[in-house]
């Protein structure tokens, strides 16, 4: 089981195929359409989008909140629900993407690596409604993390040094956006997972730069709905 959540084309493959059968069986009359079309409303996908970061083990705090809140509209369609109850989901849904956007990235998941979130060689940057430009001029540095919600951010590392170790860039991004220009000799490992978005690395890498194998950063975390790169200038 662990080695099929791992493998995310399985997963990717596996949810089309879902798809497709519920698609089949609503045309064959098995399924009732108004069933089918929920499914393919806005609560269908976020159910489904839920389900996927459920399964695929990281992110379940995201995949339950995506899973509860289309659950929730769902079930509504189908079953009466109190007025009052209904005007708690969206205040709820607030709370909880709060949460996750507060607890994401605490200290135990930085347990695999090298790193210091209290120090001075560690950024954090947080883009809501707006962004801007950073210049990180570490000689020691330890790593990161990244959130944008509608939002978006430059973070230029060609100054900085990175330190010994494997250190962790995590990444929140919601309808937004980051650019991270890094030196072409870093060692980068991007996994990232990106829904309905993109991250990827654009440098432009120099042929007679050696990576050094003692230095090594990792990218990870979630973009939905929005997209970074990382560049080299």
């Amino acid at each position: 089981m662990s080695n099929f959540v791992k493998d995310k084309r399985t997963l990717l493959g596996g949810f089309f195929i879902l798809v497709g059968l519920i698609w089949i069986l609503e045309v064959v009359d098995v399924i009732p359409y108004y069933i089918f079309r929920e499914f393919l409303s806005v609560p269908g996908f976020s159910f489904l989008l839920g389900l996927f970061l459920l399964i695929s083990s990281r992110h379940k705090l995201l995949g339950a909140i995506f899973a509860v809140f289309g659950g929730y509209f769902l079930l509504d369609e189908f079953f009466y629900i109190p007025y009052n109850v209904e005007r708690l989901i969206f205040p709820t849904f607030l709370i909880l993407i709060g949460a996750f956007i507060i607890f994401r990235g605490k200290k135990k998941s930085y347990d695999d690596y090298e790193i210091e979130p209290e120090s001075m060689d560690f950024f954090d940057e947080v883009s809501v409604f707006g962004g801007g430009e950073k210049i990180i001029n570490s000689n020691n540095f330890r790593g990161g993390k990244i959130t944008s919600i509608f939002g978006g951010s430059e973070l230029n590392l060609k100054s900085a040094k990175l330190s010994e170790g494997k250190k962790l860039i995590d990444i929140f991004i919601l309808f937004g956006g980051t650019k991270l220009i890094i030196p072409e000799d870093w060692n980068i490992k991007n996994e990232v997972t990106a829904i309905f978005g993109g991250f990827s690395d654009k440098r432009k890498l120099d042929p007679n730069a050696i990576p050094d194998p003692r230095k090594e950063i990792i990218i990870k975390g979630v973009v939905l709905f929005g997209g970074g790169e990382i560049k080299s200038f």
